[in-house]
């Protein structure tokens, strides 16, 4: 590994000509976005070659949200060094020496943190023409000239995990086993340059080397994309590498946060429900990952659906997948049609769906070749339900579900409408609602 150290020289351009060293990198820091002011400049020397560079899909924006950036994970290489002393950022130099007692990689992408105080106020790169971060050569015998960038950034507190534009996280672990805390890295989203209106699309984040096993380790190159250090690589199975809490599979705490990471903004969680006259049965309560509990606890579609002497408000659905079905790997979307409310005949109601259980997935529409989704607006008397099932579950069981929609009307009162959906052992079982005014519907599998 190529060790390199970092020498400052002097601020004024005409005074780093032919008096220094004529080899390695000059760094010319520009500020273009603002002034910033630093006390500490931390150099980092981050993995050139490509396979080092990892991007990751749909890491979320923020907590409770769905929406996704695309990430880019940079590995550390080798330490540039720690500069003090400067007053100002604007045409300041700084040159990086190459160590030619070390080995040959000479190619780095370099990443400059603007710290004043402890606080951390700037980050630097050298652009390609698209904005992202770009290599530079730091070779024995040349020298060579590049324009930093320094973006001002606002640091977001630890407990915070939205990085939106102009705002960056320095992330911390202690999730090991040994519960040692150490700087895992950094994660920025650059502010947006008009010079380069498709550059820039990136969130970007710094992996730094496993302190806590080698206080002197400056190479983070074989570490996972996991810097949170929740051993999920965000890759894999992590949308929220900023929290160490946070990845898919992750236990729901009903907290108004997504942290099973399934996109899916409502669940029914078991709660106790006194007055379920069902055996064995309890009540329900949508968990909504926006706001936490959503209602209070509430018999669920099993107790209703499996009362003694009939059950009202509730809907029992069958889905086939015996016979030719069978042999599918998945029998999906299966669809019926439910009745609404009377309350929504006249002004139309808002229909979304409160979540699923036992691996089901459901959406509704308007027709029943309609695009189906997960909230309609303006609906009056009937509604198509698409139900289906995780493929990765077998499907030659017969296996219960519950489907929980929430129906608000103009008013804004909001009645919870549960669905029993059983995968049935016969040959097109229809879904029969019983005593709540929604209709027959018959659900069945499309080829």
């Amino acid at each position: 590994m190529r060790r390199l150290v970092a020498a400052v020289l002097v601020l004024s351009a005409s005074a780093c000509g032919d008096s220094g060293p004529s080899e390695g990198a000059i760094l010319t820091f520009d500020t273009p976005s603002g002034a910033v002011t630093a006390t500490r400049l931390e150099v980092i020397l981050a993995n050139a070659a490509p396979d080092a560079i990892s991007e990751v899909e749909n890491q979320r924006r923020e907590p409770g949200s769905a929406e996704g950036d695309a990430v880019r994970y940079y590995r550390q290489r080798a330490l540039g060094g720690v500069v003090e002393g400067m007053t100002t950022l604007a045409g300041f130099k700084l040159r990086i020496e190459p160590d030619t007692a070390t080995a040959s990689d000479e190619q780095f992408i370099p990443f400059v943190f603007a710290y004043d105080g402890d606080a951390l106020v700037g980050i630097g790169n050298v652009e390609d023409g698209n904005g992202d971060p770009a290599r530079v050569m730091i070779t024995p015998g040349v020298l060579t000239s590049y324009a930093i960038a320094v973006t001002p950034v606002m640091t977001l507190d630890a407990d915070e995990a939205a990085v939106a534009r102009g705002t960056a996280r320095v992330v911390s672990c202690s999730n090991r086993q040994d519960q040692q805390t150490w700087k895992s890295g950094v994660a920025w989203f650059p502010v947006a340059d008009p010079a380069h209106p498709a550059g820039r699309a990136h969130q970007l984040r710094l992996l730094l080397p496993d302190l806590a096993k080698d206080l002197a380790a400056t190479d983070a190159t074989t570490r996972a994309t996991d810097l949170d250090c929740d051993q999920h690589a965000a890759a894999n199975n992590d949308c929220d590498d900023l929290r160490g809490a946070f990845y898919n599979g992750a236990p729901e705490s009903c907290d108004g946060l997504d942290t099973n990471c399934d996109s899916q903004r409502y669940m029914p969680q078991t709660c106790t429900q006194s007055t379920c006259a069902a055996s064995g049965s309890s009540g329900v309560q949508i968990c909504d990952d926006n706001q936490g509990t959503l209602g209070a606890c509430t018999p669920s579609a099993a107790c209703l659906c499996n009362a003694a002497g009939g059950a009202s408000y509730c809907s029992r659905c069958a889905v086939d997948f015996t016979g030719p079905m069978a042999s599918k790997a998945a029998c999906s979307p299966s669809v019926g049609k439910l009745t609404l409310p009377t309350a929504c005949a006249n002004v139309g109601c808002t229909v979304e769906v409160g979540g699923a259980t036992n691996g089901w997935r459901a959406y509704v529409g308007t027709t029943e070749t309609a695009s189906f989704t997960t909230k309609l607006s303006g609906v009056h008397s009937v509604v198509w339900l698409e139900v289906k099932r995780s493929s990765t579950l077998p499907l030659a069981t017969a296996s219960i579900g519950e489907v929980y929609l929430l129906v608000t009307s103009a008013q804004g009162a909001t009645i919870t409408m549960p669905i029993q959906i059983e995968m049935a052992v016969g040959d097109n079982l229809a879904c029969t609602p019983v005593d709540n005014g929604m209709g027959t519907s018959q659900m069945t599998c499309s080829p």
